[in-house]
């Protein structure tokens, strides 16, 4: 065993080594090769000597041979820890990676593939088609079920009703969004609309029940066709705050225009949008998450004239989290 000289810059450097790599001083030594760091030189006799013609008093040469010593052991350490950072670059750690598909709970729901099966609306949302006599026309005749339910729904507004609604609007949209983007966009936000009035509708209010399945399953609808309305904007001429957008659905005309709301940036802030449903973390055990609507994203910051002075500080790419209401 050793000890070293606790103000001496050689334990200084081993401590902070130590400290970095999260391992003891006498394992950082092991690992620059130098399991002794010197220890004879380190408890030279402190007598004078006589080196050639030159008479030197103890603590001189004492002096001179430990810091032959620590030079030794520094550069010892500066090839073990260079090392250890090339050893350490082998493996690096992805915390984030993308996924193969996003992450989308309405997908699981339905079980849509690549397939691209036709999926039919879920049993309570036919008993409502049913109870109407428009369960037969769910496979050949989509939009006119639209127009009929929105019709019906307006004159006798229901939980029920605006669930089916939202339900299948959604699915006509996964449908037509490879042939027909736009109206794909069109019905993604009529589900979205409708899925926000069965969630803070007023008139329904008295019927509302947090126990019920649909009550979960209309917020899925809301962040799920969100999302995917979200996307197609980003493919097409992209989302930008300060800019509208109409859609068109069963029940009329919507102008939807996207506003910032607290925070410190602005506008001109931002360059691009990345989905948080598109990555997935690893190296950590657990994953905590908080439920709620709203679409989560990454937003990217790009530089433009009249920027703040202090921008120049800011990273390249800067990103930062957004989320779609």
């Amino acid at each position: 065993m050793f000890s070293l000289d606790p103000t001496s810059r050689i334990a200084r450097k081993v401590r902070a080594l130590a400290a970095v790599l999260g391992t003891s001083e006498m394992m950082v030594m092991r690992l620059a090769g130098q399991p002794e760091p010197f220890h004879d030189e380190w408890t030279v006799a402190r007598e004078d000597a006589t080196v050639g013609s030159f008479h030197a008093p103890a603590g001189q040469i004492w002096r001179q041979k430990r810091r032959k010593a620590e030079a030794r052991t520094l550069g010892a350490l500066v090839v073990g820890l260079t090392l250890i950072c090339l050893l350490a670059g082998c493996s690096t750690q992805h915390w984030a990676t993308l996924r193969s598909a996003p992450k989308n709970s309405l997908i699981e729901r339905f079980g849509f593939d690549a397939s691209e099966k036709e999926i039919p609306p879920s049993l309570r949302t036919m008993q409502v088609l049913r109870l109407y006599d428009l369960d037969r026309d769910v496979q050949k005749n989509m939009p006119g079920v639209l127009q009929k339910l929105q019709a019906i729904t307006d004159q006798e507004p229901s939980l029920e009703k605006f669930y089916a609604l939202s339900e299948l609007s959604y699915l006509a949209a996964r449908k037509a969004e490879k042939r027909d983007p736009r109206l794909a966009m069109d019905l993604y936000g009529a589900s979205v609309l409708t899925a926000y009035r069965y969630l803070f509708d007023a008139r329904s209010a008295r019927d509302w029940n947090p126990y019920d399945p649909q009550f979960r399953g209309a917020c899925d609808l809301y962040n799920g066709s969100l999302e995917a309305g979200l996307r197609l904007i980003c493919a097409g001429q992209g989302l930008k705050p300060g800019q509208s957008y109409t859609i068109q659905t069963a029940g009329g005309s919507w102008d939807i225009r996207a506003e910032l709301r607290g925070g410190r940036w602005k506008n001109e802030d931002f360059d691009h949008f990345k989905f948080v449903s598109d990555y997935e973390l690893n190296g950590l055990r657990n994953h905590y998450k908080t439920y709620g609507l709203g679409v989560p994203l990454i937003a990217v910051r790009r530089s433009y004239s009249g920027e703040p002075v202090t921008a120049k500080f800011y990273p390249v790419d800067l990103s930062f989290p957004v989320t779609v209401l």
